[in-house]
This record gives C-alpha cells, structure tokens and sequence, in this order.
C-alpha cells in the first residue's frame, strides 16, 4: 500500500521541532526534527503518528504551543498515516514493561502493529531494552535519518 519507508516517531522529536531544543551538548536536536520533516513532506516517508504521541505532544507543551503542533500536523498530513490506540495495544505494552516505561513500550507495540520500518528517537537508551521486540523496525537516532533515504 505504502512504497515510501514509514517511520514512528516519539514524541520527543515533535517537541524538538516545537521548542527547538538542544541536547546537553548542544547537538541541534530541533534542526534534526526539522530534517526529519521535511524529507517526510518531499516524499522520502510516511510518518505513523498515533493519538498517544500527539497526547504526549500536548502534554509537554504550553497550550498556547498547541497552534503551532497542529499546523505542522496539518502541513505533514499528505504523508501521515494516523493510528488509533486499542485496548490490546495497551496489553500488549504493559506486558512488556509494566512498570518502567509503559509509554515507550506502548510506542514500540504501535510501530510495530502499523509497521513502522524504524522507530526515530533521542531516548535511543531507553528504546534499546525493546530491541528483541522490535523484529525487523530498525531503532533509529534523528542525527541518522539519511540511513532511511534511498541511494542516489
């Protein structure tokens, strides 16, 4: 159905883009969102946002952020392939980590199920325990998006 690679993002790297962080050692970590972007609206990717990161977006913004959330939504959404929670997602992250992060392993169930063909994140240390649940999503740093890109 898809011939781009589709890729999941955490909610870290909205809020990258969003509040154009940096990292502890200044690594530009909005600019590699930016990239991550903007190859997805020139057609390199297909992007699976569920409505868990955009919970967690929203959660870690001021509402008043929240316009500029969406209106990168909106001009991603040609690309976007949105998914739902279920409960047996739930489940299924919870046996998986049910005490200490059931909000990454959720992440990793839902890339997973909507085959994703990476996993992007900063938080690569605390996506590594997931790895043997990841099958073939490969678990990507942003700074490493052009491993996704196709060969010239």
């Amino acid at each position: 159905m898809y011939s781009y690679v589709r890729i999941y993002c955490d909610a870290n790297i909205y809020l990258d883009f969003l509040l154009d962080r940096k990292s502890p050692t200044g690594e530009p970590l909005g600019m590699y969102a930016q990239w991550i972007f903007s190859y997805a609206r020139h057609c390199h990717f297909y992007i699976i946002i569920s409505g868990h990161v955009i919970k967690e977006v929203k959660r870690n913004i001021h509402p008043s952020r929240h316009v500029y959330f969406h209106k990168l939504l909106e001009k991603l959404e040609p690309k976007l392939i949105r998914v739902d929670v279920t409960d047996d997602d739930r489940l299924r992250a919870r046996q998986i980590d049910s005490f200490d992060n059931f909000s990454d392993a959720l992440h990793v169930v839902l890339a997973v199920n909507h085959g994703a063909d990476a996993i992007i994140t900063n938080n690569y240390v605390d996506f590594v325990q997931y790895l043997p649940y990841l099958g073939d999503v490969r678990l990507i740093k942003p700074i490493n998006i052009a491993t996704l890109l196709p060969n010239p």
